[in-house]
């Protein structure tokens, strides 16, 4: 015989459905009349499968589904509160409760707004949803208007706004306004409406007379200017009729500013320029030097000095190609700038042409490179000179700018060679004779020949 079997959901909720499926044959007859392996069911109840397997054997077997009752979920708590407040919600119909926050108690504390579902679980599982909707009530800006600042002597009138209801703290009243004249913070309760409150609060601050006072050089150099800033309070008028905080001033004089704070609180305060002459700086010194010389540069017109090459003396030694400046204070602290430009000129390339080696009874000339003027160890002055004794001669070049070099050149006269002639001065008809010179390095001969012999 087969084995029958039936497979599924054997309880549900109201609502639902199983399906029940026989396995162990090839054919199945449900008590429900229905042929298919599966069935579904929706209601309690009993059935039913025979199961007829492909030798036609034939067996049964029963099963039964029950169908549990779904709970009923209902959520309790204001469905309203005022930003800040929280609220308590309660589920109920069920045996347990699942939040859609997560929390799997009955109850739950909520202070955002949002909807707030909750999953009932009764008898069997089944379950049931309740929502509830959660709304915040923007509690009301409590506002306090009115003078904070006031000079000494005088109130101010603090008004509350943003409410229906006003409640001030220590016993000031339930006015929405108020007349204060001592410093200090004051507060307000402010209730709207819908029964939401918030507290506003407000400092009262009773000022001194502002403390007028004037900063800037008091003392400048002529040519410079001085910006006398007053402070204190947040509008100013000046004698000069000026009414920003800050004014310029070029010459010698005494000014005085009214202080006005915030509050209409007034002070005035006095101050005196005075204008300090400048030093006329001067530099004195050659310009223009030659290479290898220096120069001195004397700087004249205060008490102080600085060089751009961090000397402090009144006159440095310059040997370099450049501009120098240097900056002269007085004992007031006013100072002038003045430059000077030192030039450094180049040498003059100085040589000497001419033959350096002459027989004894000529002359040579000596030329020197071009310049402006030009002294001789002999004396002369010219560009040229005329030599016919061994010695060493020097020129002394002096260029354009005054800058001088020098150049030497050796002469040598040499001694004239003594000629000697030996031959035979007698010969016969048909001899040759031989005639040999003597004396000298290379020989010209009458007939052209340049023999010795």
């Amino acid at each position: 015989m087969p084995t029958a079997i039936i497979s599924g959901d054997k309880e549900i909720c109201a609502g639902e459905e199983s399906i029940f499926t026989a396995s162990g044959g090839n054919a199945y007859l449900w008590s429900t009349n229905e042929t298919t392996s599966a069935i579904k069911l929706a209601t309690a109840k009993t059935v039913t499968v025979t199961v007829t397997d492909v030798n036609g054997c034939k067996n049964n077997v029963s099963e039964t589904l029950t169908v549990n009752v779904k709970p009923t979920a209902n959520i309790d708590g204001a469905t309203e509160i005022c930003t800040g407040s929280a609220t308590t919600y309660t589920a109920t119909g069920g045996s347990t409760y699942e939040w859609n926050n997560g929390v799997k108690t009955a109850s739950i504390t909520v202070n955002a707004a949002g909807i707030y579902t909750v999953t009932v679980t009764g008898n069997g599982g089944c379950t049931d949803v309740a929502t509830k909707t959660l709304s915040i009530n923007n509690n009301p800006t409590a506002t306090i208007t009115g003078d904070q600042d006031v000079c000494q002597g005088e109130s101010s009138t603090f008004t509350a706004i943003g409410g229906t209801k006003y409640l001030w703290s220590g016993g000031l009243g339930t006015t929405a306004s108020i007349t204060v004249s001592t410093a200090g913070t004051y507060s307000v309760t402010v209730t709207d409406a819908s029964g939401c409150d918030a507290v506003g609060t407000r400092l009262l601050s009773i000022n001194p007379l502002p403390t007028a006072i004037i900063s800037g050089d008091k003392e400048i150099c002529v040519g410079e200017e001085s910006i006398f800033t007053a402070s204190g309070g947040n509008a100013y008028l000046w004698s000069t009729n000026e009414t920003t905080s800050a004014i310029k001033l070029t010459t010698a004089k005494t000014v005085t500013v009214t202080v006005t704070d915030a509050n209409g609180c007034k002070a005035e305060a006095t101050e005196t320029l005075k204008v300090n002459a400048k030093p006329i700086a001067s530099i004195i010194g050659v310009s223009e030097i030659c290479i290898g010389s220096t120069a001195t540069f004397s700087a004249s017109g205060g008490d102080k000095y600085i060089w751009n090459n961090g000397e402090t003396s009144n006159s440095i030694t310059v040997s370099a190609a450049a501009s120098y400046t240097v900056t002269v204070s007085s004992n007031s602290g006013c100072s002038d700038i003045v430059s000077k430009n030192l030039i450094l000129n180049a040498l003059p390339i100085v040589d000497i042409t001419g033959n350096d080696k002459i027989c004894q009874g000529q002359s040579t000339i000596f030329t020197s490179s071009i310049g402006n003027t030009y002294l001789w160890s002999n004396g002369a002055t010219t560009r040229t000179i005329n030599v016919t004794a061994t010695a060493e001669y020097t020129v002394t070049v002096t260029d354009q700018n005054g800058c001088k070099s020098s150049a030497k050149k050796v002469l040598s006269v040499n001694a004239l060679p003594n000629a000697n002639i030996i031959c035979d001065f007698e010969i016969c008809k048909g001899e040759i004779g031989i005639i040999k010179a003597q004396g000298g390095a290379s020989f010209t001969w009458t007939n052209g020949e340049t023999t010795k012999v």
